[in-house]
């Protein structure tokens, strides 16, 4: 048994960098999908329809 801390594990220290860039990865494309949609048509509907689309 590996008497190791946690994060002294390359493997679960791998695995919680992935996460770590994944979340930060899908909540950047939360914010800029409507922010695109609003810069592309200036239409604040059109991106509240997309922001309720996406929640």
């Amino acid at each position: 048994m590996d008497d190791r801390p946690l994060l002294r594990r390359r493997p679960l220290l791998a695995l919680l960098a992935a996460e770590v860039v994944s979340t930060t990865g899908s909540q950047m494309t939360w914010l800029a999908l409507p922010w695109l949609v609003l810069v592309t048509s200036h239409s604040a509907t059109r991106m509240s329809l997309v922001v309720g689309a996406e929640i």
